[in-house]
């Protein structure tokens, strides 16, 4: 199955992997004392800021990548059981089952339910509805993904105000030098060097952070896109069919 995995879990199992990674990356950072020295020679205290956000948009990403993977989990469900049962899912008042294996609430079996009752609503339409509900799904399964990406972008752009910062601090000093001696030329350089450090520490925080969310978050929007390509298979492979069956069973009880 496109875009499924065959173990239970298996998008978010991939996802601490990278995350082991990652926080393996963290704390030799943090044991060769590279932290301290950023947000020490950072006085805008940006990159403490990227940093905080950085931290918990990965918490945000752990969320939406569990959701998806249970998602992804229930979509592997369904198509088992319709290959095992081609006459299910069976219909009831609560929407489609299956007597093989139970599916959890999943958004397709969210996606199922609206169909089964957009055709109990009308059940002589030819339309089901199909291309509006599914549009509808793929809103809901990504407007978490879009909000990440805003983050990152987010993250970016505070690295890239750290640089103008810098550069401000770097001008200021510039702009108030009235002589030229040792003393002042001293002080001078101190105060570039500081606006120097600020520039290049926001945008070295600014640009990793979106750098790593971005990868996670574009993995997430792939396998998104899977998992909806495969509900629309599954949708008009076996779904449709299955349901126009019990439609037309249900016609001569309900004739006149």
């Amino acid at each position: 199955m496109n875009g499924i995995g065959h173990r239970r879990n298996s998008l978010f199992l991939v996802w601490l992997i990278w995350f082991g990674v990652l926080l393996f990356a963290v704390a030799f950072v943090w044991q060769r004392g590279l932290f301290a020295l950023l947000l020490q020679g950072d006085p805008s205290y940006l990159s403490g800021v990227i940093l905080g956000a950085f931290a918990l948009a990965n918490l945000h990403v752990a969320r939406r990548t569990l959701s998806l993977s249970r998602d992804i989990d229930a979509a592997l469900r369904v198509r088992s059981n319709f290959e095992a049962h081609p006459d299910e899912p069976l219909f009831a008042e609560q929407g489609p089952q299956f007597r093989n294996q139970a599916v959890p609430p999943s958004l397709i079996m969210r996606h199922f339910q609206n169909l089964f009752v957009r055709a109990m609503r009308e059940p002589s339409g030819h339309d089901l509805g199909q291309r509006e509900l599914l549009e509808a799904l793929t809103l809901r399964l990504k407007s978490g993904i879009h909000g990440g990406w805003l983050v990152a972008d987010t993250m970016l752009k505070l690295g890239l105000l750290g640089t103008v910062i810098g550069f401000i601090v770097m001008l200021g000093a510039i702009a108030s030098l009235e002589n030229y001696d040792l003393t002042t030329m001293q002080g001078l350089l101190t105060s570039m060097s500081g606006g120097m450090r600020i520039a290049l520490y926001t945008t070295l925080s600014g640009m990793t952070a979106a750098l790593l969310l971005a990868v996670q978050y574009q993995y997430l929007e792939r396998r998104a896109d899977g998992l909806i390509a495969d509900i629309e298979e599954l949708t008009a492979v076996y779904y449709v069919s299955a349901l126009r069956r019990h439609l037309d069973k249900r016609q001569p009880d309900h004739a006149p």
